[in-house]
């Protein structure tokens, strides 16, 4: 068989692999907690974990924005999974007009995309400041000279 199109790269770019390192760290304690609660995400440590992968990215020389947007969709995604299907199900076992059920449906197909949206926007910020942090400590920069 002949393959079509672009080849595939061979291994992850650079801000993947920051970014998976960021992201899926989270995604068992994301998942655990809504096991949980049924109603709790983990935003503190996809903040925190895009902070520290925004941090280990820039000190590579690596814009830690992008890393940051990939980890908060990489954190969120799974957990977002399991709620939406537990959401659909609820929906669907309700005792209501067919139109009504349609009319939730269609706004859980708007607002699911919409959270993952809003968990990459704060990856991307929380690995904005880290990149920052970075650049303010991470390196040590030369005396300045004096005449």
């Amino acid at each position: 068989m002949t393959r079509i199109g672009p080849p595939l790269p061979r291994e992850l770019s650079a801000t993947w692999k920051y970014a998976l390192l960021g992201g899926l760290p989270i995604v068992p304690l994301s998942l655990w907690r809504y096991w949980q609660s049924e109603t709790a995400v983990e935003p503190v440590g996809l903040c925190l974990a895009a902070l520290i992968a925004g941090y280990l990215a820039k000190r590579r020389s690596i814009d830690a924005t992008p890393v940051g947007f990939r980890a908060g969709v990489v954190a969120a995604a799974p957990a977002t999974l399991w709620g939406t299907i537990d959401l659909i199900r609820f929906v669907l076992d309700l005792s209501q007009p067919a139109w009504f059920t349609g009319l939730q449906l269609l706004l859980l197909l708007v607002f699911v995309p919409l959270f993952v949206v809003v968990a990459a926007f704060f990856g991307g910020l929380s690995a904005r400041i880290g990149g920052w942090l970075a650049e303010r400590v991470g390196r040590q920069r030369p005396p300045a000279a004096s005449s």
